[in-house]
């Protein structure tokens, strides 16, 4: 499962997909929340989740690959929609290795963009998820539990950028 989850990332596994299933890690014989991230980064929603967004018509390319945890089914979600130079590197704050590879993210700042799906990744973090504010408004509209959102900042380019 870690190395399909992982493979996820950077391409479409749902052919490769078998279902798994798993153990609550703290012992909870019961569902807690809508959405659950797995490690932390990886979303998975339960099947009513599953059901409003998958109909979405802005939803693009979205995989929900079918787990079972504690006889309940989830999804993970995976998505290749992947926007590439939205993220403006100079007002972002960004963790580099010594390699100027970039470690981390720790806020995002984006050039202003319309994304081609609602739910994206960006080039420089293929492991963060993010949303546009329609699929933030349906999350919301539906009171789905287990994610928060953190609205990020849009700058717009200015002669400074050349220098990144």
């Amino acid at each position: 499962l870690c190395k399909l989850l992982d493979k996820s990332y950077t391409s479409n596994v749902f052919s490769q997909w078998e279902e798994k299933s798993f153990k609550w890690f703290d012992g909870t014989s019961t569902p807690k929340y809508d959405f659950i991230f797995i490690y932390g980064t990886i979303p998975a929603c339960n099947e009513m989740v599953k059901n409003v967004l998958s109909v979405l018509p802005n939803i693009n390319n979205a995989q929900f690959l079918p787990i079972i945890i504690e006889g309940e089914r989830y999804y993970i979600i995976s998505t290749q929609n992947v926007e590439n130079g939205v993220l403006n590197r100079r007002k972002s704050k960004i963790i580099f290795d010594k390699n100027k590879t970039i470690l981390w993210v720790k806020k995002y700042v984006f050039y202003p963009f319309t994304p081609q799906s609602c739910l994206f990744k960006i080039e420089e973090q293929v492991t963060s998820f993010f949303a546009n504010q329609e699929l933030v408004d349906v999350i919301n509209k539906h009171n789905f539990t287990g994610i928060e959102f953190k609205e990020c900042e849009t700058k717009k380019h200015s002669i400074l950028d050349i220098f990144n």
